[in-house]
């Protein structure tokens, strides 16, 4: 009777040890298939799908448009010397503007930190990027993000909400 309790106490270990491994072996096939049918597409950003501030290296004037390659040409000072531009951050040293050149396919292809000279945006022979601190070498921060450009067709969105905006008061006529 001894025997028997044990043989069936072990008979049970394992099937429910095989149930384990059934309920595994599912699951795992089952993920394995359904991730198969996801097709991801790697989102590649270029130049020209997104907003960014140029500035005149020469004057400093500042204005919003589509990236592309540069330079373009100050409105305010004519000088050939309006590059795309991102604040970045030094944690121990502050802020920085970077000046971007992009190539023909829309890829950044050289940087300038603040008054420095312009560098490669990514040294292969170092493989390190070009934009860091002037003062302690360290990798800059990024301090602030691309904004999507519009689309033809699309609305800008208004700073205020719309449900928080207040309509301009109708001027009030003349007493004569």
């Amino acid at each position: 009777m001894i025997a028997n309790s044990e043989q069936r106490s072990q008979l049970i270990k394992v099937c429910v040890l095989g149930g384990l491994v059934v309920l595994l072996a599912g699951s795992l096939i089952w993920n394995f298939a359904r991730s198969a049918a996801v097709n991801v597409k790697p989102h590649s950003r270029t130049a020209t799908n997104f907003m960014v501030t140029w500035r005149c290296l020469g004057c400093g004037n500042e204005l919003d448009d589509v990236a592309d390659r540069g330079p373009r040409t100050c409105p305010k000072c004519g000088k050939n010397e309006m590059y795309v531009r991102f604040r970045h951050t030094c944690p121990e040293h502050g802020e920085f503007m970077v000046a971007f050149d992009y190539n023909d396919k829309g890829k950044p292809e050289r940087v300038k930190v603040a008054d420095g000279p312009w560098v490669p945006y990514f040294d292969p022979a170092t493989n390190k990027f070009g934009f860091t601190c002037p003062k302690c070498g360290r990798m800059l921060d990024v301090a602030e993000a691309p904004r999507a450009a519009l689309k033809p067709g699309d609305v800008e969105e208004p700073e205020i909400p719309p449900d928080q905006q207040v309509p301009n008061p109708e001027p009030k006529p003349s007493a004569e």
